[in-house]
């Protein structure tokens, strides 16, 4: 899958650099890590979240998921990953936020 995802990026990166600066190519790949990253820290989280419900003898009742999510339009519509980063962020800080 890694490998996948590196293809992807370098398809991306040539893409970028045919057609637009190579400012916004170099985003692309910051945007891409920072994913990559978040994706890795999202899921740690949620498996320190489920261990600590796990050996909790009160277990918190289910909360109520939004359905509507705010998102930042970014410049380059055709990049998703600042969108992604975006929530993957939101994410993470409610989820250290349900930890502490």
């Amino acid at each position: 899958m890694v490998i996948y995802q590196y293809k992807n990026l370098i398809k991306k990166f040539v893409r970028y650099t045919r057609v637009v600066e190579w400012k916004n190519a170099i985003y692309v790949i910051i945007n891409f890590f920072k994913v990559d990253d978040l994706n890795r820290e999202n899921t740690q989280l949620k498996e320190r979240i489920e261990a600590l419900e796990d050996h909790s003898l009160n277990r918190p009742p289910p909360t109520t998921r939004r359905t509507l999510t705010r998102r930042r339009v970014t410049a380059d519509t055709s990049d998703n990953n600042a969108i992604l980063v975006d929530d993957l962020t939101r994410e993470n800080n409610k989820l250290k936020h349900k930890i502490a």
